[in-house]
This record gives structure tokens, C-alpha cells and sequence, in this order.
């Protein structure tokens, strides 16, 4: 399984305004919006994959970085930043 979601740097998930920005989900039979953390996306069932597709709308400008968060079978960490 995945996880994927979007959060202010320095931020961990907590409350709703750590979330960055919003994500869209183009193909509902292979991800989802996880049921206890609405602002991540997930796997819609459990089976490996080797790509997903989604949107994401970036937040309002000055809020700072952004830290796109991937939990896998390979963490990952992409930092962005406006004006970058």
C-alpha cells in the first residue's frame, strides 16, 4: 500500500491546517482518500502497483515550502517551494 499527502514544512499532520493544497483523484478504482485522514490519498485496493495519477492544487501563495510526503514500499520526501 501508499500514502501519499501534502504538508506545510515543520508541520506532521495533526490538525487540518497542516495540510498543503488539495489533492484531486483521477482514477477512483486504483486510489481513494483515506477514511481517517481525508486531506491523503491511498490505495483503492490492495494490489502492487507501479504508478498512480492525481492532481494537486498547490495552496495560496506564502505559506512557505510544501512537503509532498510518499509512504511505500520506498519513503519519499519532495520538498517545494513558491517562487522555486
Amino acid at each position: 500500500g501508499f500514502t501519499l499527502i501534502a504538508l506545510k514544512e515543520g508541520k506532521e499532520g495533526t490538525t487540518d491546517d497542516h495540510y498543503a493544497g488539495k489533492f484531486q483523484i483521477i482514477d477512483e478504482e486504483d486510489t481513494q482518500f483515506m477514511t481517517n485522514c481525508p486531506p491523503a490519498v491511498t490505495e483503492s485496493t490492495p494490489r502492487r502497483r507501479t504508478r498512480i495519477q492525481v492532481f494537486w492544487t498547490a495552496p495560496r501563495s506564502g505559506i512557505g515550502c510544501v512537503i509532498l510526503k510518499w509512504k511505500g514500499e520506498k519513503e519519499n520526501l519532495e520538498k517545494e517551494c513558491s517562487g522555486e
